[in-house]
């Protein structure tokens, strides 16, 4: 029998996709109506259901446009919904459409139009348009999300803390439709550690939380209280000093070890590395060799660099210094740390 496995060689693997969650069983709905215009406004309701981790519904209009899939629609000729809150967005409050929101508990409707049906049965009503309010709106709900994941992770010692914690970073993850990989390559983790995050075994750094933020392209110091972003700024002066301990240096930027740019001149002895294992921290990092010859290994790949040779790199690679002249090396290494 021929081996049929011969010659047969793995390329690559992603999981399913999440199927989307059935409309009449959701708790949180956001609606897009014919008011939005065109696709681009459409895109923004459709962002504001992934910050809210809501699930995505239209009008008819927009299903006749092919802005979003038929199974999304609701009214008359398509679902019927009862979420516990209903954000209508665009929508004038057709009779076919109402027809389908009424057993929802709580409807939100954002219309320009005063005077739209649609405002006689919501139970709270925001007059404005929508491409201007929608992303103000997705700022803020996203936010307050990072806020929770921060009150999460600020009681870690308590499991349904890290369930909480772990059940939310799994939500958001699938809500934008990334795999744990990506995540994974996001925050600089392993793929095992976001598993264990996201099934509350393990309680991630804060670090994980401002890379999850930023690649969520939220900026921490909107949703970090005072206090905290107090603690990282000291949790920061401290791995600066620890790691500026290993080696000869001189500061060229003093009293701005809190600061975001950093700049100093290294010294490593002959034939010696600065430190024996590589690490890594967020950021970047720029390398200029004044004298010596200086071997920088950043992942598995290394590079040689002599007098006057320069490198710049991310610095959440891992990477080591060593110097491999007969004589010391000198380095002016620049520092940006976000």
């Amino acid at each position: 029998i021929p081996d049929i496995h011969k010659g047969i060689k793995l390329l690559s693997n992603s999981p399913r996709p999440k199927e989307a969650q059935r409309l009449e069983d959701a708790h949180t709905i956001v609606v897009g109506g014919a008011g939005l215009g065109n696709i681009d406004n459409f895109s923004l309701v459709r962002e504001l259901s992934v910050a809210m981790g809501a699930e995505l519904a239209a009008t008819r209009p927009p299903v006749l446009e092919h802005w979003v899939d038929e199974e999304r629609l609701i009214g008359q000729t398509g679902k019927s919904v009862r979420p516990k809150l209903l954000l209508s967005i665009g929508t004038s409050g057709a009779v076919q459409y109402v027809a389908g929101i009424m057993e929802a508990q709580t409807i939100v409707a954002v219309n320009r139009d005063k005077n739209a049906p649609i405002f006689q049965i919501a139970d709270i009503g925001i007059i404005a348009d929508a491409k201007t309010i929608l992303p103000r709106l997705i700022d803020r709900v996203s936010q307050v999300t990072m806020r929770k994941l921060a009150d999460d992770l600020g009681t870690r010692e308590k499991s349904d803390s890290r369930n909480a914690f772990g059940a939310r970073v799994k939500k958001l993850r699938e809500a934008h439709n990334w795999t744990i990989e990506a995540l994974s390559k996001a925050t600089g983790q392993s793929p095992e550690f976001i598993e264990k995050v996201e099934k509350g075994i393990t309680t991630p750094p804060v670090a994980f939380l401002l890379r999850f933020a930023r690649a969520l392209k939220i900026d921490p110091d909107t949703f970090l209280r005072r206090e905290e972003k107090a603690l990282i700024r000291s949790l920061k002066d401290q791995a600066f000093m620890k790691r500026t301990q290993d080696y000869a240096y001189q500061t060229l930027s003093p009293g701005e070890e809190s600061h975001h740019l950093r700049a100093f001149m290294v010294t490593i002895e002959a034939k010696k590395a600065h430190k024996p294992l590589a690490y890594k921290h967020e950021g970047e990092e720029f390398i200029f060799v004044l004298e010596g010859e200086l071997k920088l290994t950043l992942g598995d790949k290394d590079h040689r660099l002599r007098s006057g040779e320069s490198i710049h790199f991310n610095s959440d690679t891992p990477h080591k210094l060593k110097s491999i002249s007969s004589e010391a090396t000198r380095c002016l290494v620049v520092l940006f740390t976000p």
